[in-house]
């Protein structure tokens, strides 16, 4: 290996041309044996060490591609491709912060760099700073107006910030500029779907599965456009053929539409021998037995109204002071909040967890909703049903906040990801009448079919520092109100953490 253009052998820059033309043809060992003679004559050739880093990140090898580029960098700061690179790396690596400061340095040394905006924009989509991700796409677009992902990961994000119909257009741009392109019409197929535009739906995640026919994720979503479409047969199939987090609760949804007794029993003793703590299949199960006058034989809670508990934190020490704590932090904190998501009139909810941003108002929120947490489960052990045998060995506290405005309610739902749900009161309007504002609790929920209206409700008409805890399998809703006051709570839900 030489400098300079010797007799004696190849020149860097030939040795260089050789190991990417092997590493382009896939043939990694020739390629990883040059890249380690050149690094082994010029260990800070920034070249060869960022070319066989991007190698090693193609190859998954993270933390070789981090060393390797980082050498990269160092060698050569200004090498823009580099520090794109090692963004890259850092986003694998689960580290959204440090992939943003890199593609930032990217452009900085390239400004008109189409790929390291695009990529900026995906880390900020990954700390969840949507509105500054729609810039940076933007900004990649008006360098490159054709880039099929940027519009793809625009579309995201407008999804994401619930403007559904800019959603459209942006995956739209994306198959115009790129007609092979399966995740945009599964994307927007799902945002279609939101807009009840459910035909146009299922031909976008048609057309995404011709282009790729296994991924679960649109098959899945095929199968809630068939529901939506009542073509129940179809979406139990597709549904079984998906086999994702709710395919169970979908199938089981569908044959209980479908009217198909049998079935749905064959369907739901399979899912309990596989898990008995799915909330979601809970509800279904816990409906469909009450509308059929059969038992119930999921075990998650059977009887979950009798499970809600209220109490009220004004009562205790430090609660009024707790309250206006709250209501002052969510007046002042900045949340990014979004408008109505297809089940909220009249209201905003904050993005994102509460409990991620440390403050005094929220730790001893924290604090008083674990006492509550742990005083539920010791009210209720003993109780026959895997809510309470079974409960997670790990879990951890989700939290956002709802402001409604008059005329505000939230139709029936669930939070499927909770073990345990429930709401803190920090405003309940003064002058509401009867049950307006009220929390109401009831089986039937996700437009099942209704057969006998007598079905268990339960109403809570809430006051301003109620703590409401019940189970997440438990489908509840918000009633209309005509107060000018706004009614502000904070929702929550205990979520079982992996232990692997």
């Amino acid at each position: 290996m030489e400098s300079g253009d010797e007799e004696e052998g190849v020149t860097l820059d030939q040795a260089l041309e050789l190991a990417l033309r092997h590493h382009r043809a896939g043939d990694f060992e020739q390629a990883t044996n040059i890249y380690e003679q050149i690094l082994a004559f010029d260990p800070e050739n920034a070249e060869a060490n960022h070319l066989f880093g991007v190698m090693a990140l193609q190859n998954g090898n993270l933390s070789v591609a981090l060393d390797l580029i980082s050498k990269a960098v160092a060698a050569a700061p200004d090498f823009a491709e580099a520090h794109n690179n090692l963004g890259l790396v850092h986003q694998q690596l689960k580290q959204p912060e440090s992939a943003a400061d890199r593609f930032r340095k990217a452009i900085q040394c390239s400004p008109a760099f189409v790929d390291a905006f695009v990529n900026l924009g995906s880390a900020l989509d990954d700390l969840d700073d949507y509105s500054e991700a729609e810039a940076q796409f933007r900004k990649a677009l008006s360098l490159s107006p054709a880039h099929a992902d940027a519009h793809n990961n625009l579309g995201l994000v407008l999804h994401k910030l619930v403007r559904f119909e800019e959603a459209v257009e942006s995956f739209q741009a994306a198959i115009h500029h790129a007609a092979d392109f399966a995740e945009a019409y599964s994307n927007l197929g799902s945002s279609l779907l939101i807009l009840g535009r459910h035909q146009e739906a299922l031909e976008s995640f048609e057309q995404s599965l011709t282009l790729s026919p296994d991924s679960a994720a649109t098959r899945f979503n095929l199968g809630n456009a068939l529901q939506k479409l009542n073509r129940l047969e179809e979406a139990v199939e597709a549904f079984e053929r998906a086999n994702q987090r709710k395919s169970d609760y979908r199938v089981l949804h569908c044959l209980y539409g479908l009217g198909r007794r049998d079935t749905f029993h064959t369907k739901l003793n399979n899912s309990i021998q596989k898990n008995d703590t799915d909330r979601a299949v809970a509800s279904v199960s816990a409906f469909a037995a009450h509308q059929w006058g059969t038992n119930d034989p999921y075990p998650f809670c059977k009887n979950p109204l009798d499970f809600v508990r209220v109490r009220n934190i004004l009562e205790e020490d430090g609660g009024p002071e707790l309250i206006e704590m709250l209501k002052k932090y969510i007046a002042n904190a900045g949340y990014q909040e979004l408008p109505d998501q297809g089940h909220i009139t009249a209201g905003f909810t904050s993005f994102g967890n509460l409990f991620d941003q440390p403050h005094k108002a929220l730790d001893e929120f924290h604090t008083h909703l674990a006492g509550h947490i742990s005083a539920f489960r010791e009210e209720n052990i003993g109780a026959e049903n895997t809510l309470i045998s079974a409960w997670p060995e790990k879990w951890r506290l989700e939290a956002w906040y709802l402001r409604l405005n008059k005329g505000g309610q939230v139709d029936p739902h669930i939070h499927d990801p909770g073990w345990l749900s429930g709401t803190l009161y920090l405003n309940v309007p003064s002058t509401v009448l009867g049950n307006e504002g009220a929390i109401a609790f009831g089986l039937q929920g996700d437009n099942m079919p209704v057969l006998n209206e007598d079905y268990p409700q339960k109403v809570c008409r809430v006051r301003t520092g109620d703590l409401v805890l019940f189970p997440a399998s438990l489908f509840h809703r918000v009633l209309p109100f005509q107060s000018d006051e706004q009614r502000l709570c904070i929702a929550y839900d205990v979520v079982p953490v992996s232990s692997s």
